[in-house]
């Protein structure tokens, strides 16, 4: 737990977050394939196919 409290891992979510706002993400979980957004885990077999 100590280590997710520095200032590298700061910095790391903060890229992290920048990054994924600009590809348009919001909301938790997202996984984008091929560009095209699923939203949530109830989209994951979307996903495989």
């Amino acid at each position: 737990m100590a280590e997710t409290q520095t200032s590298e891992m700061e910095e790391r979510l903060k890229q992290e977050r920048d990054a994924a706002i600009r590809k348009g993400r919001f909301g938790s979980p997202v996984t984008i394939v091929d560009g095209e957004p699923f939203w949530s885990a109830r989209r994951l077999a979307q996903v495989e196919k």
